[in-house]
């Protein structure tokens, strides 16, 4: 469509795969393409980032293969909000809270 071909990868802003549209297509680095992902589930809390630990909720995040701790929370959903808002700063538009 643009007359070249992408330097890296493409991602799907939407994250189906087959949802070939063009204004769901976007160029991204294997990272960035990896941060536009449904995973990183808890099992036990079903929000991405929240993950029940001794003692408490908590979350992380991973940038450039480095995990930050981003704290202990009163709830799941506390805990989720926490990598979601990391999620946008470290990740800016590949953000994604998983849903």
């Amino acid at each position: 469509m643009t007359g070249a071909w992408p330097i890296a990868q493409i991602d799907h802003e939407n994250r189906i795969r087959d949802d070939n549209k063009w204004d769901n297509l976007r160029e991204a680095t294997q990272t960035q393409n990896s941060q536009n992902q449904s995973s990183s589930f808890s099992i036990i809390s079903g929000l991405k980032g929240a993950y029940y630990g001794k003692g408490g909720w908590f979350s992380t995040i991973t940038v450039l293969g480095k995990p930050i701790y981003l704290g202990q929370f009163k709830s799941p959903e506390e805990a989720h909000i926490a990598y979601v808002n990391a999620a946008e700063l470290y990740f800016n538009k590949f953000a994604t809270d998983g849903k």
